[in-house]
């Protein structure tokens, strides 16, 4: 398919060209070119033929394909015309920045800047004696080739010479589009703007790292919920804890304040990503979206059994119960491994890995959360049976268990919905 792609782009140019062929004996045509070598017109033209047909690409196969039909001699007489064009490309992210928000106009008008900059040198260097022109045309003897190797060295010798200015490029941008963009309103999305719905490819390239942030924040809370849990364990075993007598509400007020945006922000990705399926996507986006909407709602139940672990914690405290030192410390082994199984799920989410290895990894740590957790509630029961521990603790231990298994379960999914590529 690949040969045979490239294969039709040449055929095409060739029937283009051919067809063009006659043309070439055109009156009109002939002195269409000859005025192309006035810069102003050359670049007004190739210009505008690029904003017009919104692709630089198309517009440089028109121009290869005139000079390949013999209706260009000489190429001084493309030389601005190909500038032109060089312009007329930025139209299309001009036009693709109207009514979104300003970082992404500031980026499309970054282009037009750099462009326009950098096609006022290389005008100067081609009218100026130096011997622009006849310097390329000396690299082969075919005007076709000719133009290749114009277009090739016109963009790197505007990269080099303009890197070193970026800086200004920028100011020159921010004074054009001045100010930041107005705080948003309720969305709570980051990656996502709505405003490019009408390009599939890239809104999903937008929900995929939307999603990839919405795991972090989940992930982030259940670390604060294990810290707040075996982090320091005082008030729940009477250990003597290295930081404060007690533990703070801050860690908690912080929880539940991140698991309320979580929570809103889950229900407003669901909606985005369905928005999404509906649209006419390639197969390997169709799939993409598929696997986010699984990770969205296996995450957002894992955020819920890290607020349950906080709950019982809470609970704890409350009744001013604890755990024996033996409980605390298989605790402390469960929330490890459980953390171990969510790392290398979320890097090989992150990552979009999909093999065999990466969730024999994940489920080698699930499994041992799983034998953990019916080790440790025969443990405890046991204790509770031999007064070791309060029932009313063994409740709340049994409560953490459970959550903490159910959390590695959601981890083994995350991984295992990871999409084939």
């Amino acid at each position: 398919m690949i040969i045979a792609g490239f294969g039709i782009l040449f055929l095409g140019m060739r029937i283009m060209a051919d067809a063009m062929r006659p043309l070439s004996e055109e009156a009109w045509i002939v002195d269409l070119f000859r005025f192309a070598e006035n810069p102003f017109a050359g670049i007004a033209l190739g210009f505008i033929i690029t904003a017009i047909i919104q692709s630089s690409t198309a517009a440089m196969g028109i121009l290869l394909a005139a000079t390949m039909a013999g209706m260009v001699t000489d190429l001084s007489q493309t030389i601005f015309i190909l500038y032109g064009q060089n312009l007329g490309t930025c139209m299309t992210v001009i036009i693709s920045s109207i009514g979104s928000s300003k970082v992404t106009k500031k980026a499309a008008w970054i282009h037009l800047v750099y462009k326009t900059i950098g096609i006022t040198i290389m005008v100067a260097i081609t009218l100026l004696p130096l011997g622009f022109v006849s310097f390329i045309e000396g690299l082969s003897e075919d005007i076709t080739t000719q133009l290749v190797y114009a277009h090739i060295i016109i963009n790197v010798l505007m990269a080099v010479i303009l890197l070193p200015f970026s800086g200004g490029i920028i100011k020159i941008t921010e004074m054009i589009i001045r100010g930041e963009d107005e705080e948003k309103s309720d969305e709570g999305f980051e990656y996502i703007d709505k405003t490019v719905i009408s390009n599939p490819s890239l809104a999903t390239v937008q929900a995929n790292q939307e999603v990839e942030r919405y795991v972090k924040l989940v992930y982030d809370n259940f670390v604060m919920a294990k810290n707040v849990v075996v982090g320091c364990r005082d008030t729940v075993c009477g250990n003597t804890c290295d930081t404060n007598t007690t533990v703070s509400n801050q860690p908690l007020q912080s929880i539940y304040k991140n698991e309320e945006f979580i929570n809103t922000l889950s229900g407003k990705l669901n909606k985005h990503l369905t928005k999404l399926n509906s649209l006419d996507l390639e197969y390997a986006d169709v799939k993409l979206i598929a696997s986010l909407y699984r990770t969205v709602i296996g995450v957002e139940r894992m955020g819920n059994h890290a607020i349950n672990i906080v709950k019982a914690y809470e609970y704890l405290k409350d009744e001013n119960q604890k755990f024996s030192d033996e409980a605390m410390q298989e605790l402390d082994k469960m929330f490890e491994n459980t953390q171990k199984a969510l790392d290398k799920a979320i890097k090989a989410f992150e990552r979009g890995e999909h093999n065999v290895k990466k969730i024999l990894e994940v489920k080698k740590y699930e499994q041992l959360v799983d034998n953990q957790y019916e080790e440790y509630k025969n443990n405890h029961v046991e204790r509770v049976n031999s007064g070791i521990c309060d029932p009313l603790a063994g409740v709340a231990f049994v409560k953490m268990l459970t959550d903490l298994e159910r959390i590695a379960d959601y981890a083994f999914s995350i991984v295992y919905a990871i999409p084939k590529s």
